[in-house]
């Protein structure tokens, strides 16, 4: 997750709202879903996590055998990875991620961007462009899922899928940006391949 004051991501932040989501089956069959999908369509060799919260997804795709690493600015989600996934996950925001230049085949999203304010989107889109050689994937609470977008406080950037499409179409140049359709999702989840 991300925000401006990244205290706000603590222990109330997941028992609020957001649930201590690695307690659920429900989310950790999300990530593995997740995991597929980004095995099947991309079959990359390195993945980046970017807002990896407890390492749900960065687990997963270990388990399907992708090098995968993950970033997190909540100190409390970090602590709540398995022991087995901590030496792949790390404390980082979106807006400054602390990788080389194309390093990652493949930088994955899932409900970050809604929490970035609107004047930092750019900045957040550019960053993940300059550590993927190849293909971002990102998923986005939009405005069409209002049981979501309007469920956690924290959410600043409340935008219909289109507009998300256009953002990172503007600001990707040279780069096919696409909606997918994922059936288990609610949230605008959009490709982008260099």
């Amino acid at each position: 997750m991300e925000h401006k004051d990244h205290s706000t991501y603590d222990r109330n932040y997941y028992a609020g709202c957001n649930n201590e989501y690695r307690k659920y089956l429900r989310f950790q069959v999300f990530a593995f879903l997740r995991a597929v999908y980004i095995k099947r369509v991309f079959n990359p060799k390195t993945v980046l996590d970017v807002g990896c919260g407890m390492g749900n997804l960065v687990e997963a795709l270990r388990k399907l055998g992708i090098e995968s690493h993950g970033i997190e600015v909540s100190d409390y989600a970090l602590s709540q990875i398995p022991r087995e996934c901590r030496g792949y996950c790390r404390k980082g925001s979106i807006l400054e991620i602390p990788f080389a230049d194309k390093e990652f085949d493949l930088v994955v999203s899932c409900s970050v961007l809604e929490h970035i304010p609107p004047d930092q989107i750019s900045q957040a889109i550019r960053e993940c462009a300059r550590v993927t050689g190849q293909a971002m994937l990102h998923e986005i609470a939009v405005l069409e899922n209002k049981r979501v977008i309007h469920k956690d406080p924290t959410h600043v950037s409340k935008f219909n899928r289109l507009w998300w499409a256009q953002e990172l179409q503007s600001e990707l140049n040279g780069w096919q940006v696409r909606e997918a359709r994922i059936p288990i999702l609610q949230n605008g989840v959009l490709v982008c391949r260099r």
